[in-house]
């Protein structure tokens, strides 16, 4: 039998072909988007799966393409030197002599600062250009993407929002469009468009196309996975996965990374019981899952409320509120009134 791991991981980069529950609606827009010439744009919350879909449809559509994380870019302070330690591997694209006129380009296209561009030498050739010159070699006929992860790392930096805008832009300039070499924006940040465009740039929107959010998955689909993974890929039964299924998904959330780690959790218990299955063991998985959580979901909450001497009671206490919440979506407002329904005497009078 195999590992839990083998079936269920936390967080994995590669998509397990296996394991990947396919969204018909948002891999059909993401075809779309790829035939239509433009960049993209993918957005949804934090675990929903962006980066498996985007992999999965690029692979099946033999779309070739690299992947520029830009918690890079906040290291240096630029999207340049992201773009060349990934897509170019740290090769340089600059020379020794110096070029004034390839200097001003890069300052100019990239709005870097001297120091920076010198970091890699002098200015032998733009980045971006070096970068789609490379994979344009590499791709030969096929349609390619530089993809930038996390754009939420980057949201309250209007200098790297200008850099990337401004390489949307270089879809229309000649020598970069030669290269046919389009960027994918991926990232948790709803606004993604109006950061790209800087609240209302027509001409940036006009060259993104927007994914439909990628959110949750169905009440289908998340079985599908729980399922996939117990019988099909672990060897359970179905009739003992069927009785714990429904709990799982619920707890879970429908969220792609909550069922691939409380599933794990819960493999990992069943092979500690010597693969004898047990549904009692579901609530020890949890518990442990439930702690692995724990630390974020209290920076999240800290995050978003005014804190004060007491606020580690009250982020107690929001947990709490928040676990006894039935509805899968809620509101800010709904959360309140729950909140002050469980602690009356603690939030009364208070705003």
């Amino acid at each position: 039998m195999l590992k839990p791991s083998d079936a269920f991981s936390i967080r994995r980069g590669e998509v397990n072909a296996e394991m990947y529950v396919h969204r018909p609606e948002l891999e059909s827009a993401l075809v779309r988007a790829i035939h239509s010439g433009q960049h993209i744009a993918i957005t949804g919350e934090s675990g929903c799966g962006k980066s498996w879909l985007y992999k999965s449809v690029f692979q099946e559509n033999n779309v070739f393409y690299k992947t520029v994380n830009l918690a890079l870019a906040t290291e240096d302070g630029d999207v340049s030197s992201a773009i060349v330690r990934t897509v170019l591997e740290g090769k340089a694209v600059l020379k020794e002599t110096e070029k004034r006129s390839g200097m001003a380009a890069m300052l100019q296209i990239f709005g870097l600062s001297r120091e920076t561009a010198r970091r890699y030498g002098q200015v032998h050739e733009e980045p971006f250009l070096a970068c789609a010159r490379a994979m344009r070699a590499q791709a030969k006929k096929r349609s390619a993407f530089v993809v930038f992860e996390n754009l939420e790392q980057v949201a309250s930096d209007p200098k790297i929002l200008k850099q990337l805008a401004r390489l949307a832009m270089l879809l229309d300039d000649e020598k970069y469009s030669a290269e046919d070499v389009r960027l994918c924006f991926v990232g948790t940040s709803s606004d993604m468009m109006d950061l790209l465009s800087g609240s209302g740039n027509l001409p940036v929107r006009q060259r993104i196309f927007e994914m439909p959010e990628v959110s949750r998955l169905s009440e289908d689909e998340a079985d599908t996975l729980v399922m996939r993974g117990f019988v099909g890929y672990l060897g359970y039964g179905k009739p003992d996965v069927e009785t714990v299924v429904d709990e799982i998904v619920w707890d879970a959330d429908r969220i792609p990374q909550h069922i691939q780690a409380l599933c794990f959790y819960f493999a990992d218990a069943l092979a500690r019981n010597e693969h004898k299955f047990d549904g009692d063991l579901l609530a020890e998985a949890r518990i442990a899952w439930l702690q692995s959580q724990q630390n974020g979901a209290y920076a999240t909450i800290a995050k978003n409320m005014t804190l004060s001497r007491d606020a580690v009671g009250r982020k107690n206490q929001l947990l709490y509120t928040l676990g006894q919440l039935e509805k899968i979506d809620f509101s800010h407002k709904e959360v309140e009134a729950a909140f002050r329904a469980e602690f009356p005497n603690t939030t009364l009078e208070k705003g």
